[in-house]
Parts: structure tokens; C-alpha cells; sequence
């Protein structure tokens, strides 16, 4: 059963860079629940988006007239996209969520045990749906992507590919088209060893990226879509030095998926650990770092 809850008196979008699209999404949003006020929060580091941002208000400010707009700057942190910690860095404190308990909707921004002020909190990827959806209809939605993921998503490569990049593409498209024809595949005489994907999820194998890239069919392999950042490993780099920090990959979003790597490889071993923990982290040769 539908639950009533209080009109949102906010609405906030976290967002890497805005585009008008998401925005006439955060300007329909905000009309469906009537919201007095609205927030992009985006990085600070983001210089040059944050530029565009700022002059793609200012040319709409007099299609937005009523609904007051600003733009968060916020910390590199990557609790900031936290939908809960992104509402404390509006409120002026850190990058920490609040308990699981109190969601947006129920205790929002400048909150007071007399007024809770909900707030509505989305994605710039999500709202850059939104006005095709109310334009076309959902249907001409789902026809894109796959029953278990409807839709395109944005996927991020990074790592040692050729074409790094974000790319938009129909949820479901094979993991090796994306990595080989979009992102042109490894480097010239490399292979890829590994690919992490959002690093809080198990490490995904040569031998898997024929696997489509939508939420159902990555658990189902053992790992899982998160925000489809996909980080790639080749053979020329050394996990354990990624793990230690001397690749440019950051090292706390890593160290859970290494070791989950050499998890894997120990069963593939029959549960010899000796031939995987031969020498220590500082012995491993580093490899060739870009």
C-alpha cells in the first residue's frame, strides 16, 4: 500500500556534469512535487563543468523563474555522491550520512523537529530520462536496453584502455563490445587481466566479458553493474602495486578487489596459496604504469 508522506520542499540532483537535458528532468521533478527550491551538487575540482553549468542556468534563469537554483560545490570525496552525505555538505557539514533510518524523503534538508522538510534526491542520469519519458512515454523506454535494465545507461572506462571515456549506451551491450569496439581494447601487445567494476563489486575476468552489461546478468557473474564505472587491469600491471598504491588507480577503492582476485586465483589453484603468496606486496615487480 502507498505510504503518504510530506511534500518535498527541495530538490537536489548530484551530477559530474550538468546538461540541459538533466536539467528541463530536474524542472519537471520539481514541479510534480512541488518543491521550493532546487540543488546541483557537483565537485569543486570540476572546474571547467561546473563553468558550464553556471552559464547553462544563466541562460535559463527565465524559464526557472520561482524556483530559486544552486550550485553546490562540493569535496572530491566519494561519499559525496551518497544521497545522505550529499544533503549534510548543502547543510554546510562534511560528506557523512545520516542514519539509514531517516531516508530524504522523510528528514530532508535544514530540517527541524517541528518541520522535516523532505527532500527528493536523484541522479543527473536519472533526471536526463525524464523528459523524454514524459514526452514519449515509458514504453518507448523499455524498448531500449533489457528487461532486467530498461534503458540506456552511462558507462565510464578508465583504467588501461585506449579510449577512455563515458560512453552512453542500451543496458545489456556485451562487456567486450563495450571495452573493445568503444573503448579500443588494451594497449598494443596488452591483454586485459581484470576489469573492476565500481571496485565495491568482485573483479570481472577475460573469460566473462561476454557477459551483458545490465544489473541481473553481472551478479548473476559474480560481480555487479554499481554506477557502471569500469575500471581495466592489463597484463602489464601489477595488481599488488595497484593495491598499494602505486598505480593511479585510487588505492582504498581497490584493495577489496584485489583481494578478491587472489581469492579467486587461490581456488583456481586448488587452494595452494603458496604459488599466489610467493614473495611479499614490496617484492612484486611493479609493471609498466601509465
Amino acid at each position: 500500500m502507498p505510504r503518504k508522506v510530506n511534500r518535498a520542499r527541495s530538490r537536489t540532483a548530484s551530477s559530474c556534469a550538468g546538461t540541459p537535458r538533466s536539467h528541463r528532468g530536474l524542472l519537471i521533478a520539481a514541479r510534480v512535487v512541488g518543491a521550493k527550491a532546487a540543488y546541483i551538487a557537483i565537485k569543486a575540482s570540476f572546474k571547467r563543468e561546473v563553468a558550464r553549468l553556471t552559464h547553462a542556468l544563466d541562460e535559463m534563469s527565465d524559464i526557472v523563474a520561482g524556483l530559486p537554483e544552486t550550485i553546490i560545490e562540493g569535496p572530491d570525496e566519494y561519499l559525496f555522491g551518497e544521497e545522505k552525505a550529499l544533503l549534510s555538505v548543502i547543510e554546510g557539514e562534511g560528506p557523512f550520512p545520516r542514519e539509514a533510518h531517516y531516508p530524504p524523503y522523510e528528514r530532508g534538508l535544514f530540517s527541524t523537529p517541528s518541520s522535516p522538510n523532505p527532500a527528493l534526491v536523484n541522479n543527473v542520469e536519472t533526471l536526463a530520462h525524464v523528459s523524454t519519458i514524459v514526452r514519449y512515454g515509458a514504453e518507448s523506454f523499455r524498448e531500449l536496453g533489457t528487461a532486467d535494465t530498461s534503458g540506456t545507461v552511462l558507462f565510464t572506462l578508465s583504467g588501461d584502455i585506449v579510449r577512455a571515456g563515458v560512453y552512453e549506451c542500451k543496458a545489456g551491450i556485451p562487456l567486450c563490445s563495450l571495452l573493445y569496439e568503444l573503448g579500443g581494447g588494451p594497449r598494443a601487445g596488452r591483454k586485459i587481466k581484470v576489469v573492476l567494476s565500481e571496485v565495491a563489486s568482485a573483479p570481472i575476468f577475460p573469460e566473462q566479458l561476454d557477459t551483458p552489461a545490465d544489473f541481473g546478468s553481472l551478479v548473476r557473474a559474480g560481480s555487479g553493474l554499481g554506477s557502471a564505472g569500469l575500471i581495466v587491469i592489463d597484463d602489464a600491471t601489477s595488481i599488488p602495486r595497484v593495491a598499494t598504491g602505486g598505480h593511479a588507480l585510487p588505492r582504498r577503492r581497490v584493495v577489496r578487489a584485489v583481494l578478491r582476485v587472489q581469492a579467486r586465483a587461490r581456488r583456481r589453484l586448488g587452494g595452494d596459496r603458496s604459488s599466489v603468496r610467493k614473495g611479499s606486496l614490496a617484492d612484486s615487480k611493479p609493471g609498466r604504469l601509465r
